[in-house]
């Protein structure tokens, strides 16, 4: 639930990262090349929030619970990246 480093994603080749790009920055730190950067939305709405509310479970975040008790608005600002390449397989391509 923080900022991301320059290079992210560099050498991801599977799976989602879901990335809460609060100062919309995201797309000038990853590695393009590779993976796309989408919104998160459906079923991924719903595996994101489910994913924040185990954090809130094992940790006590503080941050976390905010964003729970504004979700509808903190979804907006979280993006989820994934390896090109993967999503094309999950498609059946």
């Amino acid at each position: 639930l923080g900022p991301v480093g320059d290079n992210f994603a560099a050498g991801m080749s599977g799976g989602i990262a879901y990335v809460l790009d609060e100062r919309d920055e995201l797309s000038a730190r990853v590695h393009a090349g590779l993976v796309e950067i989408q919104p998160v939305s459906g079923q991924w709405a719903a595996e994101l929030k489910a994913l924040v509310e185990k954090h809130v479970r094992a940790t006590g975040s503080k941050k976390a619970k905010a964003l729970l008790m504004r979700w509808d608005e903190a979804l907006r600002r979280f993006k989820m990246v994934i390896p090109t390449e993967y999503r094309r397989a999950m498609e059946g391509r």
